[in-house]
């Protein structure tokens, strides 16, 4: 059966702890990007100010740029660049999901076969006007957000490791 439901019926609560992954997966994810930035710029709170933002769709050359820019800021270059390109053109999509489950108007819920009916807030040509995602999908997006925003976190740690050993290094040669 497809109805909307009231914000507190029980049959809802699968999909909205599904959206609450998401939401808390996409929110660490930008978190990382920004602090990501900070690490390849060098500059304290660069990916936190609204001028440093980036569209997610522009997100992956931007860096790009953003890497070559700084990469003489760091010892050995900045190496991990195409690999940080790589997962944030595959955020892109679902980053697309979770816009359309977080500003779509849920439209439809089918308890029976676990899926809300999401329309989009704008009508786009050549795409459909609604979709279907069943609660499995929803927590899928919320775990590849979490994978991409832990594969970034390695990549930073590996850039502020070798930043470190730089670092040390030049105090040590000051010393001599």
């Amino acid at each position: 059966m497809r109805y909307f439901p009231e914000p507190d019926d029980p049959e809802l609560a699968p999909f909205t702890r599904a959206f609450v992954k998401v939401m808390f997966a996409h929110a660490e994810l930008e978190h990382r990007i920004s602090d990501l930035l900070e690490c390849i710029t060098r500059e304290p709170g660069f990916g936190e100010k609204p001028c440093n933002r980036m569209p997610a769709q522009k997100r992956p050359e931007l860096v790009r740029k953003l890497c070559a820019k700084y990469e003489a800021k760091h010892p050995g270059g900045l190496p991990e660049t195409d690999e940080i390109v790589r997962l944030l053109s595959e955020a892109f999509p679902l980053c697309n999901e979770r816009n359309l489950l977080a500003h779509g108007i849920w439209w439809a819920l089918d308890s029976a076969g676990s899926f809300v009916t999401v329309r989009p807030g704008t009508a786009y040509e050549n795409k459909s006007v609604h979709r279907d995602f069943y609660v499995s999908e929803i927590e899928n997006v919320a775990f590849e957000l979490g994978n991409l925003e832990a594969e970034l976190y390695k990549l930073q740690a590996s850039i502020e490791v070798r930043s470190k050993r730089g670092e040390d290094s030049m105090t040590i040669s000051r010393l001599d």
